[in-house]
């Protein structure tokens, strides 16, 4: 799932402006760098009259060469400098991406945090929200996860909910911006992973014998995370934690409901992996 256009702004010899399809591999590229740790450039004494310009430009090929502790300084000299202009603005916008591209998960939220709260009326506060989920989103686990086949659902979804919860206030505040229908598929991912996280606790409690914890939980997935793909999973459990208090009326209810909106649901699996 590609971010749309993540490097905000635009950049070219002229002006700031880059091409979609040319963002999408340097997004690739500048990835694998972060990976491989940042790339060292030679010191260089500081110009005090660069221009607001001429600093973006140093920022921008620091990027490209991977030297984003580098960039970081160049990007805050330029907003130092330029606090109320354009350029400024773009540099704190460009904070935001240079961070993610560290990888530095918390970083960036606050980076994005501190671009929201400092421009209340900007017009980019839609990408300010994306980079807020974009911080937190992932969608596998490690790599001794994923080939032992481990579903990083049953780990800590606090990620998961910090990234829904941005995602959720760029569409409410921001429905036709550029980023909200890639924010809303990542909403549908986020709200199927924590569904299948509560189903997972749900089961747990169910299986030390706490019927009202696990019904508790599978309630969760049925009332408060709609829609998502757990639902008759979660029903299952619900009909086993009400037959085991003697609750035959509300698993009876329960089992109509299942059988009503799920007709292929088979009973006794577990919700699939995403």
């Amino acid at each position: 799932m590609e971010p749309p256009n993540i490097m905000h702004g635009k950049h070219d010899d002229s002006s700031f402006s880059l091409g979609t399809t040319f963002r999408v591999i340097l997004i690739t590229a500048l990835l694998g760098l972060a990976a491989c740790g940042t790339t060292q450039e030679p010191r260089q004494p500081v110009d005090l009259g660069m221009s607001a310009e001429e600093l973006y430009e140093q920022a921008w090929r620091r990027i490209q060469g991977g030297n984003f502790d580098g960039a970081m300084q160049s990007l805050r000299r330029l907003e130092a400098r330029y606090p109320f202009s354009p350029e400024g603005q773009q540099a704190q916008l460009d904070q935001i991406f240079v961070t993610y591209l560290q990888r530095d998960r918390r970083g960036t939220a606050e980076q994005a945090n501190r671009f929201i709260r400092e421009n209340p009326r900007s017009e980019h506060l839609p990408y300010a929200y994306y980079m807020q989920g974009m911080a937190w989103f992932e969608t596998r686990g490690s790599f001794t996860r994923r080939v032992l086949g481990f579903d990083h659902a049953r780990l800590n979804i606090r990620n998961a909910e910090r990234s829904f919860d941005a995602f959720r206030e760029l569409v409410e505040r921001y429905p036709d911006s550029d980023y909200a229908d890639d924010a809303r598929l990542r909403m549908i991912y986020l709200r199927n992973t924590m569904a299948r996280h509560h189903w997972y606790v749900a089961r747990h409690y169910l299986d030390q014998g706490a019927y009202m914890a696990a019904a508790a939980r599978a309630t969760r997935v049925v009332e408060d995370l709609q829609p998502n793909a757990v639902t008759p999973y979660a029903l299952d459990i619900l009909i086993e934690a009400y037959a085991a208090v003697g609750e035959e009326t509300l698993a009876a209810d329960t089992r109509r409901v299942l059988d009503r909106s799920y007709p292929e649901h088979r009973r006794g699996q577990r919700p699939p992996a995403l």
